[in-house]
This record gives structure tokens, sequence and C-alpha cells, in this order.
């Protein structure tokens, strides 16, 4: 979905050259390594809370679930991507 939204109009419609623009925007990312994962990346395990006004349980709480698993159950990263196009836009 990234690359759908983020390439450059392709010369045609082809499935090579939408290929080709798909590729340009992947090798536009910023890369993302040990020194910047903590400030590039959220991760966590849903609560218990309220769903249209109805109390829903948290992971720990569904049946079948380990009751000290630490598994995430979500993950948000923010890339960027180095070109004249997309400069200082964050992707979520």
């Amino acid at each position: 979905i990234l690359c759908m939204i983020a390439m450059s109009p392709p010369s045609d419609l082809s499935a090579d050259s939408i290929r080709d623009e798909k590729v340009k925007v992947l090798k536009s990312l910023r890369r993302i390594d040990r020194s910047n994962v903590r400030e590039k990346t959220v991760r966590g395990q849903y609560t218990a809370g309220f769903a249209q006004g109805k109390k829903v349980p948290g992971y720990l709480e569904e049946e079948g679930a380990n009751k000290t698993s630490n598994t995430e159950t979500f993950v948000a990263i923010r890339v960027d991507i180095d070109n004249w196009r997309w400069a200082g836009v964050p992707f979520y």
C-alpha cells in the first residue's frame, strides 16, 4: 500500500512501469536499524476497554490466551522516504 501511495506516476500502466516506480519507493526508504528502532517503532498489547459502549477484554483476558504472554498484538512503524516528493513527510 505504501508503494502505491508514494510512487511517482509511471510512464505507462504496464506491469513493468508500475513495478519500477514501486521499487524506487522501496529503494528510497530511510533505513531503520539498532540506533533508531526505538524512535521509529512502537509495539504493544491491547488491554481491556470499551467498544461501542460495551466492555471488551484485553488480550490476556481472551479465552485461550497465555496469561503471562508479552506477545505484541500491534505494531506501528514510522518510515521516511528520501526523495523530493516526500521529503519531511512521515508514513505510519
